[in-house]
């Protein structure tokens, strides 16, 4: 019998698994070591392959084997994603030539409901030398798939952008599994690398570029997405100096009142770090409770406390790693020139901003 695959759920753990081996071979791969049977038996999702050929830079599913009386089982570390396809190289563990087996997973019920909620940065430049972008879903996403179903093209052509993304393995994701971090390649992007000298930039300058996001992404239920998402930027000069507070504006609001602060930028931060890495402190030091707003463009972000402001100095607290577009942080430029003295690293503490709130009192009512 010609080796075939086939789904088996055991013990609660779902299989794919390989029959038709012969019991000499089996004998031979149970001599193997756990790190031989990857390489042996690769398996991917079918998708992310180029014909029966795994594109470079791509690699198999992480998961665990097992050579039984009759069979290869493979299971992942992140489960199976219902309705895909996966495929197993089978012949490098000495079954003679090699031949890719695909099976699909069951496809499962329902409508689609998962879809993309917000692409960052939300604006529309990159600069060259950009670091990472996020995909935000309205849902729990499935593992392992991202590297089939995200990619840079070219606005204008269409084309694919080889290799731009740092490998997807393990994939970047928030605990809910909503909002993916895609890191475009460091090792291109610092220059006297050898990657940088050999391929360059990811982007191009002076070119528009799209990150897409493909309908057949699926969900944590297996679910294909809505609808496809595309967001467009033009791509701009490199981005090479310190994240300086100092150069932010601050509309300061008056005491007695609950309008926000608001600080501009002068240039689009990271999102996710915004999100924890400014904060607020009182006339005595304590840290104010209150709501946070990052703007379009992510060139700003505000502050309205959850009580009206008092009279006195304020600071606005900023954490060192807080981080630009190109991953340049408060502390350190990502890819410092040592020639340069404004790029030598400072050190890696809070920066405390003062504003002063003007006024008296707070009004009776709050406002």
């Amino acid at each position: 019998m010609p080796p075939t695959l086939v789904w088996a759920t055991d013990a609660g753990v779902d299989w794919l698994v390989l029959r038709g081996v012969t019991p000499e071979a089996l004998v031979r791969l149970r001599s193997l070591a756990a790190e031989d049977l990857p390489r042996a038996f690769p398996v991917f999702p079918s998708d992310v392959l180029d014909g029966d050929r795994a594109p470079a830079g791509v690699q198999p599913m992480a998961g665990r084997y097992c050579v039984g009386d009759a069979d290869i089982r493979f299971a992942p570390r992140f489960p199976f994603v219902a309705g895909t396809a996966y495929t197993m190289v089978v012949g490098a563990g000495g079954l003679g030539d090699a031949e890719a087996l695909k099976l699909t997973r069951p496809p499962v019920e329902g409508v689609p409901s998962t879809e993309v909620v917000a692409v960052h940065p939300s604006g529309t430049a990159l600069p060259r030398n950009a670091l990472r972008l996020y995909v935000e879903f309205s849902s729990a996403m499935s593992e392992g798939l991202a590297a089939g179903h995200v990619h840079l093209e070219r606005d204008d052509t269409g084309e694919s952008i080889p290799g731009p993304f740092s490998q997807m393995d393990p994939e970047l994701w928030d605990p809910g599994r909503r909002r993916l971090t895609v890191l475009l390649d460091p090792a291109r992007i610092k220059r006297g690398l050898s990657s940088h000298r050999e391929a360059g930039y990811p982007l191009e300058q002076g070119a528009a570029v799209a990150l897409v996001v493909e309908r057949g992404y699926r969900d944590a239920g297996g679910r294909p997405l809505v609808a496809g998402h595309r967001h467009r930027y033009a791509v701009g000069p490199d981005v090479r100096e310190l994240v300086d507070p100092r150069r932010w504006v601050l509309d300061v609001p008056a005491a007695g009142g609950r309008r926000p602060l608001v600080v501009g930028f002068d240039r689009p931060l990271d999102r996710a770090l915004l999100g924890r890495c400014l904060s607020v402190a009182g006339p005595g030091g304590e840290a104010l409770g209150g709501v946070v707003a990052v703007a379009e463009g992510e060139g700003s972000w505000s502050f309205t406390p959850g009580w009206p402001w008092l009279p006195g100095p304020h600071h606005l607290r900023v954490e060192p790693v807080l981080e630009d577009l190109a991953g340049n942080s408060v502390s350190r430029v990502f890819d410092r020139d040592l020639e340069r003295p404004e790029h030598e690293p400072r050190a890696p503490v809070s920066v405390a901003v003062l504003f002063s709130v003007g006024g008296d009192r707070p009004s009776p009512d709050g406002q």
